[in-house]
């Protein structure tokens, strides 16, 4: 396989040891990676093959690590405690408009179907209140649709189904005291949320989405956050769940191969693991190919991408594989 190179950076990373922690690539140009590090933004033009670093007071953070994005016409967007920042260059930064300029912005998803159409979610602690947002033009300008979510819904990830833009997933936990997880679906166009719980989930082992099938929008991956990391499907937009696999450590990385017929999963303990998606109903077998570990996975369709620690990665903030896991970078 080919490897990945980084510029060489100080390592001031927030006081952290160098690492990334997540990746994204372009829905319109799968050359076109951005990489979230400890010490920047990583972007890449030609696969991964190198990469230019964003300083963080360029993007508009310092010492947090927001949420990053890649929207329709190579646009990098950035989740800000106060907004979402936007950039066609790298160097040139501006405020997404509308109201949720003010507001702490927890995550961002593109629709892959459609890169202009974006959607964010936000959070208020003071009044416990989440937010969503949508953008039809690449993050100029982002406006609140659709009916209010659930008071007390403290909002953690969403995301857009592949192949349907009208789909949207939103997990998180659910009321002040018991801190539920819960599941939220709703189609754009009509914006009736409804809230589904998610069994096994509360705060201690909150729910995050993995993912949403490629071409099924009703097949939803959610990991569940604890000292055992949980995998669970489902296969009817969150009607009912399997658990597909339980793992040691926290599940930092998930990612479906582009066509969604196998799925990688890895944390700090196991290593990577890969299973075949079996039909409904069959079990999971899933099996470590790798020992490299993830702290993020991605699969495009040119490779898969894992992010690490460089410590514990022999050098490596971001490798790739062309085999579907089995190894990363000449390592």
């Amino acid at each position: 396989t080919a490897s990945v190179t980084t510029t060489s950076m100080p390592a001031r990373a927030n006081g952290k040891f160098p690492e990334a922690g997540q990746l994204v690539v372009d829905p319109s140009d799968p050359d076109h990676i951005a990489v979230l590090a400890t010490f920047g933004i990583l972007v890449s033009r030609d696969g991964g093959a190198t990469f230019d670093w964003i300083c963080e007071e360029a993007a508009g953070y310092l010492d947090y690590e927001p949420v990053l994005a890649v929207a329709d016409q190579v646009r990098l967007l950035v989740a800000l405690t106060e907004g979402v920042n936007l950039s066609d260059d790298g160097c040139s930064w501006s405020p997404a408009q509308g109201a949720i300029a003010d507001q702490f912005v927890v995550d961002l998803s593109v629709s892959q179907s459609d890169p202009q159409r974006v959607v964010a979610l936000s959070y208020d602690a003071d009044t416990v209140t989440t937010r969503f947002w949508l953008s039809d033009d690449a993050g100029e300008s982002f406006v609140e649709v659709g009916e209010p979510l659930p008071p007390e819904l403290v909002g953690l990830t969403l995301d857009i189904a592949p192949s349907d833009p009208d789909r949207v997933y939103i997990s998180g936990v659910l009321g002040i005291q018991a801190l539920d997880g819960v599941l939220l679906r709703a189609t754009i166009s009509e914006g009736s949320w409804q809230t589904i719980d998610i069994p096994g989930s509360e705060q201690a082992d909150a729910p995050y989405i993995g993912a949403v099938d490629p071409t099924d929008a009703a097949v939803v991956y959610v990991r569940l956050a604890g000292e055992q990391g949980k995998l669970l499907v489902s296969r009817d937009a969150g009607d009912s769940w399997d658990e597909a696999v339980t793992i040691n450590g926290f599940m930092r990385g998930l990612a479906l191969s582009p066509d969604g017929s196998q799925i990688l999963i890895g944390g700090e303990s196991d290593g990577v693991l890969r299973a075949d998606v079996p039909p409904g109903g069959d079990p999971w077998a899933f099996a470590t190919v790798n020992d490299f570990v993830p702290l993020c996975l991605t699969w495009s369709d040119a490779a898969a991408f894992a992010c690490g620690h460089i410590a514990l990665s022999e050098g490596y903030a971001v490798a790739r594989s062309t085999d579907a896991g089995d190894t990363f970078d000449e390592r």
